[in-house]
């Protein structure tokens, strides 16, 4: 229950940041702790000495002025003063929460200890003094304060700027006049450190000893330099001798490798002539295919889109020894569009048809772009168990049509006439008719229209 009270200044140990305060109370009150002419709670109550009815201070303050009668009883001449009594026993041992209590603060306690709680409350109102940042005082003070870029810092060499903001100190050490620099010779072997304001002087003072170690420096590394010219001149020249005894080699390489090439010359022909032969017959050979592949699927238009998957004998064979429960997926693949998919081909893990025939799912897989395709889509799937011999006695799924709502995993059936394992081993035994099983593999190719 929250209360607002006109003048928090009159309640004993009462919040007094504010001209007007809220009252958060734990449980309800009656109308005996409330003013019945202002209506508000009864804050430093006042009792009329002819009906012993209580008022507020600021109602018994306006009636008195205004010489009108007792409200409750009507007698004139209305004199009250304060109950202090009630104020101590009965106001300030209203339990209320803290005012703080939306900033997390989980204090209860009576109303003549609010103040109290509320001046020392870690989650009383915080803002920073040097800058406008504003947190609770659990917070400030520990994880800003120690960061907060105007705080001030003196500089660490006490130079005559003294007070600096934080954000300006690194800047401040580039220009400092006390800061601590290396002689400009650093580089040729002067170790000293001096202040950045006696940093001149000390180039001045010392420049004669700076040129000499300069030279004697330039000295050491001239003789280096020297020493190191003599050992390439060796290495060179050993270079040669070896460059000598290579050429002997390679001019005998050289003619073996003209015995060589001239072998190879006349293999070249042979293999040419063999090659020729070899690419009409696997042109001619490919033109077939072409022709057969265009005959199969006359019925889609040229949006189709088609791979060809390979389940080998041994997982074939371990599918089987699952005892229905075998499951073989393929690799994933795009389809134009950037749509991705994959193929399942499952031994059937339940009923009576469980682990004695092939069944076929269409799975949409997760993609990199999903979120830019469009949704939902209809996918026209056919798929077909190639006969191995090459000829066109292929066994083909009638068309199904598929539907994704969107980007997730998900698996559509796609061969509701099951693949029969028998039928499928004992084809394969009669290649006057089909060869489904062939080389330790069953081909499928999986043909889809999105639409």
């Amino acid at each position: 229950m929250i209360l607002k009270m006109a003048s928090p200044n009159d309640i004993q140990a009462a919040p007094t940041n504010n001209q007007t305060a809220e009252l958060d109370l734990v449980e309800q009150l009656d109308q005996d702790y409330f003013c019945p002419v202002s209506l508000e709670l009864l804050i430093k109550p006042h009792q009329t000495s002819c009906c012993g009815h209580h008022i507020s201070q600021q109602a018994a303050n306006r009636l008195t002025r205004e010489r009108k009668p007792c409200p409750m009883c009507k007698e004139d001449n209305l004199a009250t003063h304060e109950d202090k009594f009630f104020t101590r026993n009965f106001i300030n041992k209203l339990k209320v929460y803290c005012s703080h209590k939306k900033s997390g603060c989980e204090w209860t306690g009576e109303l003549g200890g609010l103040n109290h709680h509320t001046t020392a409350c870690p989650k009383r109102p915080w803002k920073c003094q040097y800058c406008d940042y504003e947190s609770i005082y659990e917070i400030g003070p520990t994880d800003h304060t120690p960061n907060c870029a105007n705080y001030p810092l003196p500089c660490p060499n006490q130079c005559e700027i003294g007070i600096l903001p934080r954000c300006q100190a690194d800047s401040h050490l580039l220009e400092c006049s006390l800061q601590l620099v290396e002689c400009e010779f650093a580089g040729v072997g002067c170790a000293v450190k001096v202040p950045r304001r006696d940093l001149a002087g000390h180039m001045t003072e010392n420049a004669q000893h700076h040129l000499m170690t300069a030279t004697l420096l330039n000295l050491r590394f001239t003789r280096e330099l020297h020493q190191k010219m003599e050992e390439k001149d060796q290495q060179i020249l050993e270079l040669k001798q070896q460059l000598t005894e290579q050429k002997t080699s390679t001019n005998y390489l050289v003619g073996q490798c003209d015995n060589i090439a001239a072998q190879l010359d006349q293999q070249k022909e042979y293999l040419d002539f063999k090659l020729s032969e070899t690419i009409t017959e696997v042109h001619q050979e490919a033109i077939d295919i072409e022709d057969k592949l265009q005959k199969q699927s006359k019925d889609f238009d040229n949006a189709k889109h088609f791979i060809c998957h390979k389940l080998t004998l041994s997982e074939f064979k371990k599918c089987q020894a699952k005892g229905g429960a075998g499951s073989w997926f393929s690799e994933p693949f795009y389809y134009p569009g950037g749509y991705r998919f994959k193929l399942n081909i499952d031994t059937n893990g339940c009923g009576e048809t469980a682990g004695t025939h092939l069944s076929a799912y269409l799975y949409l897989l997760r993609g990199d772009y999903d979120d830019e395709r469009q949704w939902p889509i209809k996918v026209t799937v056919r798929l077909t168990m190639l006969n191995q011999l090459g000829d066109n006695n292929h066994h083909t799924c009638r068309d199904i049509v598929v539907k994704y709502e969107k980007a997730r995993e998900e698996y559509k059936c796609i061969n509701k006439e099951y693949y029969a394992l028998n039928g499928l081993q004992s084809a394969a035994k009669k290649p006057v008719f089909a060869r489904y099983l062939y080389n330790d593999s069953i081909k499928f190719k999986l043909e889809l229209k999105l639409t």
